[in-house]
């Protein structure tokens, strides 16, 4: 009788359902321990006395601790506490490659091209390359929706120093942040 209650135990514990709400509500409580280490921050600079230095590493694991309930949290509703063994993802290797290529080129051409253009060619490649986005509206529209996005939010409201390139690639940043 032991014996069959242990298999049962093992395959519980190697079920998807298991997992499916273990990791998230590990995930929100590793977060929540964070979020408490982050209210130790103190200083920071003036130009930030607003919103202090804990404002965003907060801002971050708060979202995360959210997404993660939920996750766990429709686990939990769902009941998915089924013995079938989780499904292994297919891994594409060569799609992982060329995402750490490009994201190595991205990197590396920051300095020279300035983020205003690498960032736009580098969702450009990843949209089309990775993610196999055929849509040509889309595939321009979208990095240069975000990449806007992020120019107002970092360059304009925050006031972050971006990489502006170098030589002509300077000149065309200046002209937008």
């Amino acid at each position: 009788m032991k014996k069959s209650s242990k298999s049962e135990l093992g395959r519980f514990l190697g079920s998807r359902g298991f997992w499916e709400i273990v990791f998230p509500l590990c995930m929100a409580g590793l977060s929540a321990y964070l979020w408490t280490v982050a209210d130790a921050f103190r200083g920071g600079s003036a130009r930030y006395e607003m919103i202090g230095p804990s404002f965003f590493p907060k801002l971050i694991l708060g979202i995360s601790l959210l997404i993660c309930a939920i996750i766990g949290g429709q686990a939990i509703w769902a009941g998915r506490f089924e013995n079938t063994p989780a499904p292994l993802a297919k891994l594409r290797w060569g799609r992982l490659l060329a995402a750490a290529t490009i994201t190595f080129i991205y990197a590396a051409s920051l300095s020279h091209f300035g983020f205003l253009l690498a960032t736009v060619a580098f969702q450009v490649m990843l949209l089309g390359i990775v993610f196999q986005l055929r849509r040509p509206f889309i595939l321009i529209l979208a990095p240069l929706l975000l990449t806007g996005i992020l120019i107002v939010i970092f360059a304009i409201f925050m006031k972050v120093p971006l990489p502006r390139g170098i030589g002509a690639f300077s000149v065309f940043s200046r002209m937008f942040y």
